[in-house]
């Protein structure tokens, strides 16, 4: 579906657009617009299975999603004290993710 999704919404950079598009909360349009978006395709495809394995609401709630922190570019390396680890701890373009 997220396939369909990218095509069909490419122009959709804003959560309240997909929201009213869909008729979905705004949890749940952060999530869409970032997977869409900002996440890398191999990310998605190993969350769109491990969803399908387990289940949305016992693996990973959509504010998650919604809150970046699969969207490359993103580093849980931001205090100052992991300042010299920020690439090693930066979401890649890969599935390599550390978050």
């Amino acid at each position: 579906m997220l396939v369909w999704l990218a095509g069909a919404t490419k122009e959709w950079d804003k959560s309240a657009r997909v929201a009213r598009a869909f008729q979905i909360g705004p949890k749940e349009a952060a999530a869409v617009r970032n997977l869409l978006n900002k996440v890398a395709a191999p990310t998605r495809e190993a969350l769109q299975t491990a969803v399908r394995v387990r289940g949305m609401k016992p693996f990973l709630q959509h504010d998650v999603i919604g809150r970046d922190c699969f969207n490359v570019g993103w580093s849980s390396g931001m205090l100052p004290d992991f300042e010299a680890w920020k690439s090693q701890l930066t979401n890649g373009d890969d599935l390599e993710l550390v978050s």
